[in-house]
């Protein structure tokens, strides 16, 4: 009777559960496509929902064909972060929506930021950063 290793198995188990759980990268521009990336600070989620009001199959980011499309985002932080009690510990969801020209080949960063009324979408593309003005988003925020 052969004697088992157990740290072998354990060992193999790990590796298994660490691929598994591995994402791909996010991909790269094409000539015709752009890459949005969406990013957050820690203790915040922002996640890609839709583009052109079709769901997209990851949250990390939109790959977008050339031309004006709407995008659509949720983005999650504590309301301890705008209200500065430290006791209120809840969340507020805000689902953002807005449209915008891009360009094939580029690759986009888009970044929200919490507010007391709401919340702020800046999007950055080769070190020059737009802030959205508030005419130019739809925002609902709630504790959803």
């Amino acid at each position: 009777m052969s004697k088992i290793n157990f740290n072998y198995l354990a060992l193999l188990f790990s590796a298994s559960l660490l691929t598994a759980c591995t994402l791909p990268p996010i991909p790269q521009p094409t000539a015709d496509t752009a890459i949005v990336e969406m990013y957050a600070q820690p203790s915040r989620s922002l996640m890609a929902d839709t583009l052109d009001r079709n769901r997209v199959n990851d949250g990390r980011y939109f790959q977008v064909p050339t031309g004006k499309h709407r995008l659509a985002v949720r983005f999650q932080y504590d309301t301890s972060e705008v209200t500065g009690f430290f006791r209120d510990n809840g969340y507020i969801t805000c689902l953002m929506s807005f449209n915008y020209e891009f360009e094939a080949g580029a690759f986009y960063r888009l970044e929200a930021r919490p507010m007391v009324t709401g919340a702020q979408l800046l999007i950055t593309k080769d070190d020059n950063t737009k802030l959205f003005d508030f005419s130019e988003v739809d925002v609902r925020c709630g504790p959803y």
